[in-house]
């Protein structure tokens, strides 16, 4: 069963017929429960009344949900000791509400629709519940933490079924002020949950990050995107040793286990110096290769790192398309060196 999607004046024309719909996904649920699982878009307990749609604005032009695919592949991510060893000790939450996180992202990356505020709220989650143990230990006031966030580490499969297992270790899941804003979200006392370079949002194939890593997933047979910091907030100097405490103490804990214990992957792009840096000391049988961040804060480090590059004409070798090629070309040849 498919969703099907209303808008507003199909919602009204037919709410004698349909009583109570999915709060994700507009689909018809045939039932008076107020604890129901929607089995279109297989989120929990959201079945909503009727009249909690009429508002919500459909995106017309949103693609189907054709070739649906996981963001968080069961055989690694949904398991009680990877819950227990990589994201209770940064997110203490039950596992049930990381599913439910977890399915409404799935929907959002394979729907291509930009969600709805009430549904963006379910990223929203107060501090209280992040690092508990680590925080409580520390006596840290969580309000002196602002701007937090943090990505969801994302594991899916790739297109290449005999292909290498490749793992991205990106910097920061960072967040700003805009973000909050557009999310309704205190910047003191809440924090956004979210997936490493949006990928969830990827709904065009013109954004640098996501064409780089389509394109790994195109070399590989399984993907696991993770952040080497696992948890952001705005720096000051209040809480430059507590950042510091959680990286020795936390953050490369949980990274050596993601590596080791759980993924095992055969290459670690490392996107950025400071990830690379950190992952030259990880004991790991990966191979291990520094990929320059894509982000145009890291533009005016491109003719070093591509030297080896020429192209036709010099003068356009960093426009968009040629960027694109480069860091394929990059890639194809770490990979190559790992055969």
């Amino acid at each position: 069963m498919r969703p099907t999607k209303y808008n507003r004046e199909e919602l009204l024309k037919n709410a004698k017929m349909i009583k109570f719909v999915c709060k994700f996904c507009g689909s018809k649920i045939e039932t008076d429960s107020k604890n129901l699982d929607c089995k279109a878009c297989g989120a929990l307990m959201a079945v909503t009344i009727l009249p909690y749609l009429e508002n919500y604005k459909h995106n017309k032009n949103s693609k189907k949900m054709k070739n649906e695919k996981s963001l968080f592949e069961e055989s690694v991510v949904s398991s009680e000791n990877y819950f227990m060893d990589i994201i209770f000790p940064i997110l203490s939450i039950q596992k049930i509400e990381l599913e439910n996180i977890q399915k409404l992202m799935n929907f959002q990356f394979n729907s291509g629709n930009n969600l709805a505020p009430e549904q963006l709220k379910q990223f929203v989650i107060n501090k209280k519940f992040l690092a508990t143990d680590f925080f409580q230990k520390n006596q840290v006031d969580l309000t002196d933490l602002q701007l937090t966030g943090l990505d969801l580490p994302i594991y899916f499969n790739g297109l290449l079924p005999q292909g290498k297992r490749i793992m991205i270790v990106a910097q920061d899941p960072l967040r700003n002020e805009e973000g909050f804003i557009k999310m309704n979200a205190n910047i003191s006392h809440e924090m956004i949950i979210w997936t490493p370079f949006s990928y969830q949002e990827k709904n065009n194939d013109n954004y640098l990050y996501w064409n780089i890593i389509g394109y790994i997933s195109e070399k590989s047979s399984q993907v696991y995107i993770t952040d080497l910091n696992k948890i952001w907030f705005k720096p000051n100097k209040n809480n430059l040793t507590i950042r510091k405490d959680l990286k020795a103490n936390l953050y490369l804990n949980i990274l050596e286990k993601e590596v080791n214990n759980y993924f095992k992957p055969d290459i670690i792009f490392a996107f950025g110096k400071k990830a690379f840096n950190e992952l030259k000391f990880l004991k790991t049988e990966a191979r291990v290769y520094y990929i320059l961040h894509p982000s145009r804060t890291a533009a005016r480090y491109r003719p070093e790192y591509f030297a080896d590059f020429k192209t036709d004409n010099e003068n356009l070798k960093f426009d968009y398309k040629n960027l694109n090629d480069l860091y394929k070309s990059k890639i194809n040849n770490f990979i190559n060196k790992s055969e």
